[in-house]
């Protein structure tokens, strides 16, 4: 990182609760905007961008250009492998459209008028029943990171959408791409399914699902130096300790309770992936050496084998197999040197297994029609009875699964 300078002490402060690499000062200016002055145009960033320096900016490289904050991108001539009628396939793309576009502007009360009294909204694992819900939820939602006057530093680019029409009901499935930041460049990519159902002559939102943990290999690539949640996969951190109930005593407050204890590990979770504290090590080079940051990475894969003849591809031939707890390793190094283990998951059938059951969350009205029908379709899916499954399903059903794809 190249180093910043620092007009007052005040700054000084701040830039080192950053961690900023490199501080020089000098004298104060008299000038306060000059504190927050981009470099000269030439240095990367874009002309819109040096003329309109943001309050909280200091020199970022990545902060993305302000012209594009809030634009909506789809052009509607795209819709592919789509069935019903024309017109009305014309109707529910521009009602698509209008719900991301009330959404970025935060319009809430032209977004609202676009939903069914009785529609449910799933977003990033919250799920909200009825009106009342969804309008405090939108609400409630950032548009990105953004200094006062402006109601998004997010761009959303609308691809790939699908429309089924079905008499009085209709679905969508499409991705939004993500692109925005204010102090900082980032990208992120949304899979959603929408249904609407048609009241008089007008259609309404009653359903929307949103995952953003699925990839879209048709979306362009962003530079390599922009953070992104596309395509994530789960990776465990490994840190060796001496004292397993000390280090459990002191990670507690800050992590919560152990999700799973062992005599030798803890392990901690953080959404998808785990923090553990491991006493016993797989490996000589993984001993902890004080004064050392000490830790390695785990990532869980289904076949050694093929990590194996992959890594022998590149000319790597570290690669030692070794037993973690029930499961089996292998110990690897990359070009400098550090150590990186990879697992191979391993699935067991265990007769003292306890049966899953289905239950019905709040609102969710288990005595609806659909309610009996919806519960013997994830009884036969989590028997992974796949015949009765398909059987319960249309012919041009939506399945998304995180863990996996979207399949129709």
């Amino acid at each position: 990182m190249r180093p910043t300078i620092c007009k007052r002490a005040t700054q000084i402060r701040m830039l080192a609760f950053v961690s900023l690499l490199v501080i020089a000062c000098t004298p104060p200016a008299d000038d306060s905007i000059e504190l927050n002055r981009y470099p000269e145009p030439g240095s990367g960033l874009s002309e819109a961008v040096t003329k309109n320096p943001l309050p909280v900016q200091t020199e970022s490289m990545t902060v993305t250009d302000q012209s594009h904050w809030g634009q909506l991108i789809f052009d509607r001539d795209e819709v592919a492998a789509s069935n019903g009628p024309r017109h009305e396939i014309e109707e529910l793309a521009e009602m698509i459209e209008n719900y991301h576009r009330h959404w970025l502007d935060r319009n809430d009360h032209e977004l609202m008028q676009l939903l069914d009294e009785n529609v449910t909204r799933f977003r990033q694992g919250i799920v909200a029943y009825g009106f009342a819900d969804v309008r405090v939820q939108i609400s409630q939602e950032s548009r990105g990171e953004r200094p006062d006057g402006y109601k998004s530093s997010m761009q959303l680019e609308i691809r790939n959408v699908r429309i089924r029409v079905h008499d009085d009901f209709a679905s969508a499935l499409y991705s939004v791409a993500i692109h925005g930041g204010a102090r900082w460049e980032y990208a992120d990519l949304a899979t959603i399914h929408q249904v609407f159902r048609k009241a008089g002559n007008r259609w309404k939102l009653i359903g929307h699902t949103e995952s953003l943990r699925l990839d879209d290999r048709d979306v362009p690539a962003v530079a390599d130096n922009v953070p992104t949640r596309r395509a994530p996969f789960r990776f465990d951190f490994v840190y060796p300790v001496k004292d397993l109930q000390r280090a459990i005593d002191f990670y507690t407050p800050l992590l919560g309770a152990p999700a799973a204890l062992t005599p030798t590990r803890a392990s901690f979770r953080l959404w998808d992936s785990y923090f553990e504290l491991e006493t016993t090590s797989i490996d000589e080079r993984m001993r902890i050496k004080d004064g050392y940051a000490n830790g390695y990475g785990i990532v869980d894969v289904d076949s050694l084998a093929d990590i194996a003849r992959r890594l022998s591809e590149t000319g790597q031939s570290h690669m030692e197999l070794r037993p973690c707890g029930k499961s089996e390793c292998m110990v690897t190094e990359d070009p400098s040197g550090n150590v990186m283990v990879w697992r191979e998951t391993e699935v067991s059938d265990s007769p003292e297994a306890v049966r899953p059951t289905v239950s019905f969350a709040r609102g969710a009205r288990p005595d609806s029609l659909i309610g009996p029908k919806l519960l013997l379709t994830m009884a036969t899916w989590m028997a992974t009875d796949q015949e009765r499954l398909t059987g319960r399903l249309t012919d041009d059903a939506v399945w998304v699964d995180d863990a996996l794809s979207v399949a129709s």
